[in-house]
């Protein structure tokens, strides 16, 4: 069984490599450098460094510039990966990122098509962030709307969308979206890097890894801080 991987970043880079180690990779489609993908063979790889301009706008806070060349970037990373395609039983890509390839993909090999969601449908992401923006009086610009057309596009394509958790799965199905089409697939770990350890004392610690944001949560993190 061929498979064919699309990794913006490193969205789809360790799945990549936990498929080469089974043999069932074909190629990685990514923007990231060589030397962040050294566990998978070169000639299991195309690879477009051109595209990760606005991650490196990100990692120097050039914010604005990095959102605006995000759709343009998106966009072209996707016919680049169209006009690159080599033949997959299987095409696996994080949504937004791979619309025309996935269409061509389907037309030229009939490859089953996986997308995978990192979040809730996106229509519904949309709405619920605008009203936390609003409770906390903050101002929120709207998703992209290319980026809400490309996805919807892509779960329409899909033969299977994969999610993360039943919430975000409920939200699929609200929208219409066939329950049999969906599968709720939890986030695996390394479990040589996390384990329980002993605990040694009895200070009660919190510990919070992640963008510290409205989307993710974070205000409500400090209200609960409050009352501890």
């Amino acid at each position: 069984m061929k498979i064919n991987i699309t990794s913006f970043g490193y969205f789809g880079y360790y799945l990549a490599s936990q498929l080469y180690k089974r043999d069932s990779l074909n190629k990685l489609y990514t923007n990231l450098p060589s030397f962040k993908t050294k566990l998978i063979s070169n000639k299991n790889i195309k690879r477009n460094i051109l595209y990760s301009f606005p991650y490196i706008l990100n990692k120097i806070h050039l914010n604005r510039a990095s959102n605006f060349l995000n759709f343009y970037t998106i966009d072209n990373f996707d016919k680049w990966i169209k006009n690159n395609l080599t033949h997959s039983d299987i095409f696996h890509s994080f949504s937004s990122f791979a619309t025309k390839s996935l269409k061509e993909s389907k037309k030229r090999y009939d490859s089953m098509i996986m997308l995978e969601r990192g979040s809730t449908h996106i229509e519904f992401q949309n709405n619920i962030l605008k009203n936390e923006y609003k409770k906390w009086d903050l101002k929120y610009n709207d998703i992209d709307n290319r980026i809400v057309n490309r996805e919807l596009e892509e779960y329409e394509i899909s033969d299977v969308i994969i999610v993360q958790s039943s919430f975000a799965k409920n939200t699929f199905i609200e929208k219409g979206i066939n329950k049999n089409k969906i599968l709720q697939l939890p986030l695996g770990i390394d479990l040589s890097l996390f384990k329980p350890v002993e605990k040694k004392d009895h200070i009660f610690r919190v510990l919070y890894s992640g963008n510290f944001s409205i989307r993710k949560g974070s205000l409500y993190l400090l209200e609960a801080l409050k009352k501890i």
